[in-house]
């Protein structure tokens, strides 16, 4: 294996997902192999084989400074694109008009005197000029650092400190520094953490383009300890309120508008840790527009003591983060508890009892070309049995089972008499007061099985969350690589599934398929669908087939302001081809994704591949 196909990515986010016993069995796994790596390279890749980049204190650690290239893929976007994302206009009038104050929350306490440095710096760097740094230092033994940020203060007024006597916590230290900021946005900076010179423009642009944004966000990676090397990007969705269930994806250089951070009260100290995740949950429904950024203006900087690296750093923020998660659920009325887990962050559990009765019409979908044993009208035995085993487990639920045989040739006729079907059932069950909420489970008859529990995770989100139109599963094959994790449309109207053929655990520059993740269409496999938001949009709509059909439909609901989304806890996998498991890479070469908000046009799909889109600037556009 030489450097350059070394996924020396994988080995990062290992490492900073704090799975440390993994990273040392894949580097020394690497070593086993004997190949001619470059000595610097070689030496990183041992480090991590013996534990010695980690310190002694269980799920800590230290990254040392990869080797220049070791991310290659990455280096080269950085070249071609990551220093030259303005937009052409910006560069001759960056402020066209629109000069909004920003004013930087940065609570300082207890870091080292270098990234304390290089965070000032950074903000002093900035091209765009109409900001303050309001700076609450709670770190009263450490004489440098209170006398750097004088200094700073003294040279340059737009700095502005106020000394605490103690340490009040990450809460309420941002709340001293929220007491002197004047700016029109406040943006949350990290003390050990730097941004590029054009960070603040950027957020000037986008203000320009939409000027009631009152919250804005922008993709982010890592940097080394020694601030030398870049490292696992995030190249972000647009606004993307499920994923919020799972992690904190915005993390910092975020710019909230004041007022509304004011009407709030700031941030609460029972979220010590989690504060900025928190206000992010808080700020969501209040703001008229949410506006993601598209370009890596955050650099997280991954050091022993910091969260990026693991929650050991910070104890508190576990409970923190629980806190926050699970009042949000409180605050948006939604039956549910937030239980924590290892792999996809928080895990929702839907709470049915006492709630409204429920009616699933389930769909059975076979093709032509399956050899279905279902008997008529029913669902194959095994899948039917389990279908039923897990509805008896949930109060007030009803089914009804129907058999759908998707013949190509006879598909019209078909869309008519199942769009006739399920419109008069949906229109018959609501019209009776106090009638049951209802909704369409669609499975395909080529499933191994059904999970248990896994009715429960797709009818939950449908049934109980009022925004959510269609929630899907995750589709895999049986060596359970990736079928589907949700469907992106590109703008000439093809659908993808931009996982596919990605183990679960396998690194991406776009975030987690093991998060709860937004998506405007998913496809007929196994997926619920709210019953009044298709009531509402007429059912299926004309197309080709019923799987075109079905995205058709997916793509209506979202217009309605329904969200769709997919659940990494219902997992289910299918025998034999989707019609996703074979992309035309011909078809992807004329494929654009400019209009796609839960994709990122920094990325591409190639070879059915999510890749760095690592053409100039002038080529890509």
């Amino acid at each position: 294996m030489s450097a350059e196909s070394t996924p020396i990515r994988h080995l990062h986010e290992l490492i900073a997902n704090h799975r440390h016993l993994e990273a040392q069995e894949l580097a020394s796994a690497w070593l086993e192999e004997q190949q001619d790596y470059p000595a610097s390279l070689l030496q990183y890749i041992r480090t991590v084989a013996d534990g010695s980049c980690f310190s002694n204190a269980p799920n800590k650690f230290r990254l040392l400074a990869p080797a220049q290239g070791a991310e290659p893929e990455y280096q080269l976007w950085i070249e071609r694109r990551g220093n030259n994302l303005l937009a052409p206009h910006l560069a001759h009038d960056p402020f066209n008009g629109a000069t909004p104050a920003f004013s930087f929350i940065v609570p300082v306490y207890k870091v080292c005197h270098a990234f304390l440095t290089a965070c000032l710096e950074a903000m002093r760097q900035q091209t765009y000029q109409n900001w303050e740094a309001c700076i609450a230092f709670a770190d009263s033994e450490n004489s440098e650092n209170r006398l750097l940020i004088q200094d700073y203060a003294i040279s340059d007024q737009r700095f502005r400190f106020k000394s605490l006597a103690q340490n009040l916590g990450i809460s309420d230290n941002s709340n001293q520094a929220l007491t002197m900021a004047k700016g029109e946005f406040i943006v949350l900076l990290d003390h050990d953490d730097v941004i590029p010179t054009g960070a603040l423009q950027h957020l000037v642009e986008a203000i320009q383009r939409q000027p009631d944004a009152d919250f804005l966000y922008s993709d982010k990676d890592c940097l080394s300890e020694d601030g030398l090397h870049r490292l696992g990007p995030m190249f972000k969705p647009d606004w993307s309120p499920e994923i919020l269930f799972s992690v904190n994806y915005l993390t910092h250089f975020c710019a909230l508008r004041l007022s509304l951070v004011r009407q709030i009260n700031g941030f609460r100290t029972e979220t010590d840790g989690a504060q900025d995740w928190d206000i992010f949950l808080r700020i969501s429904q209040k703001a008229r527009r949410i506006v993601h950024v598209e370009a890596i203006d955050y650099h997280w900087r991954i050091h022993a003591n910091s969260s990026s690296v693991s929650l050991d750093s910070k104890p508190y923020a576990s409970q923190g983060q629980d806190f926050a998660v699970n009042d949000h659920l409180r605050r948006l009325n939604l039956p549910a508890v937030a239980i924590r887990d290892a792999q996809s962050g928080f895990h929702i559990e839907w709470q049915f009892e006492g709630k409204p009765s429920l009616i699933v019409h389930t769909y059975f979908l076979s093709s032509a070309v399956e050899n279905d044993p279902s008997p008529a009208g029913k669902g194959p035995p095994d899948l039917q049995q389990s279908l039923q085993q897990q509805a008896s487990q949930l109060p007030g639920m009803y089914l009804s089972s129907h058999h759908l045989h998707h013949d190509p040739s006879t598909w019209p006729l078909n869309r008519e008499s199942l769009n006739t079907e399920l419109l008069t059932n949906l229109q018959d069950q609501g019209a009776r007061p106090g009638s049951p909420r209802q909704v369409l489970l669609f499975l395909s008859s080529a499933l191994q099985e059904l999970p248990n529990h896994c009715l429960a995770e797709l009818i939950g989100w449908t049934a109980l969350h009022r925004d959510i139109g269609f929630c899907g599963a995750l589709v895999l094959d049986p060596q359970e690589c990736i079928l589907e994790a949700g469907l992106i449309i590109s703008d000439q109207d093809r659908p993808y599934s931009p996982y596919r053929g990605m183990h679960l655990n396998e690194s991406s520059p776009f975030p987690s398929p093991l998060w709860y993740r937004n998506w405007r269409a998913v496809s007929p496999l196994c997926v619920a669908v709210d019953g009044e938001g298709f009531l509402s949009a007429g059912g299926l709509p004309e197309a080709p087939d019923f799987e075109s059909s079905f995205i058709g439909l997916c793509l209506r609901l979202h217009r309605q302001g329904l969200r769709g989304m997919t659940n990494p806890f219902a997992k289910v996998v299918l025998n034999g081809p989707s019609r996703y498991s074979d992309m035309d890479d011909n078809d992807l070469e004329t494929s654009t994704f400019e209009a796609e908000p839960y994709f990122n046009r920094q990325l591409k799909l190639e070879a059915g591949k999510i890749q760095f889109d690592s053409a100039p600037i002038a080529e890509a556009n």
